[in-house]
């Protein structure tokens, strides 16, 4: 997953961790850094790893004082981008989200994802996928996806 992360960010300089063992302890932290509501997700093609998303179930988003899904990472390998690949980790993660709170009794109302400004396919596709700008801060966008 390493080397997939590493890649797939090669033409975003500004956005990911470049040191290995960076990249390493952050694919670590996406795993554990809560138990009770993290979630990975793996696109796998014929037992290759060509993607995945990760994220929490239920985190507590400060801007809006309510619970929401939370994405902090979507990588889909270049060579399978423009396949739908990310659109179907995304829907995914707020399937596997839902059940997951609803078998606790947690509620949310909402995803939201962080995506760097000069990152125009993943903006173009989290628009066309109904997220919104909540705001911009230096080289970030927050955006934020209304759910029943």
């Amino acid at each position: 997953m390493a080397e997939l992360y590493q890649k797939a960010y090669e033409d975003l300089d500004d956005y990911y961790y470049k040191n290995r063992n960076d990249v390493v302890n952050y694919i670590e932290w996406l795993y554990n850094h809560n138990k009770d509501s993290s979630l990975v997700i793996l696109a796998t093609k014929d037992n290759e790893i060509i993607g995945f998303i990760a994220g929490d179930t239920y985190y507590y988003d400060k801007d809006s004082s309510n619970y929401v899904m939370n994405i902090h990472e979507l990588v889909v390998k270049k060579e399978f981008r423009g396949l739908g690949i990310a659109t179907q980790l995304i829907y995914e993660f707020i399937n596997r989200s839902k059940q997951k709170n609803k078998e606790k009794n947690k509620k949310v109302n909402g995803v939201i994802l962080w995506v760097g400004k000069n990152n125009q396919k993943a903006l173009k596709l989290y628009t066309n996928l109904g997220f919104t700008i909540q705001h911009k801060t230096n080289k970030w966008i927050k955006m934020r996806m209304n759910i029943a």
